[in-house]
């Protein structure tokens, strides 16, 4: 998706979420954007949930085996995030 129709996206769903008071999941492998709007992140490698946990220290201390993939854009990571209970 180009960077600024992302945007729009996020900005409608985060909205959508602050005015009807739910709870945003989100999949994606954009470990930047993960990284900004996320309370909590779970990381998923080869279909498997392999750490979860509170958005900052998952991304600043992770458990799982490839730590170097948790930087922003990281493409050639076969991993995914998991965003959740993010409440503004």
């Amino acid at each position: 998706m180009d960077p600024s129709v992302q945007a729009k996206v996020l900005k409608l769903l985060l909205e959508l979420q602050i005015e009807k008071g739910l709870t945003l999941l989100l999949v994606t492998h954009d470990l930047g954007l993960a990284r900004k709007i996320a309370d909590r992140l779970a990381v998923m490698e080869a279909g498997r949930l392999v750490e979860s946990g509170p958005a900052a220290r998952v991304l600043s201390r992770p458990l799982a085996s490839m730590p170097g993939c948790y930087q922003p854009a990281p493409s050639a990571c076969p991993i995914a995030a998991v965003l959740a209970d993010r409440r503004i």
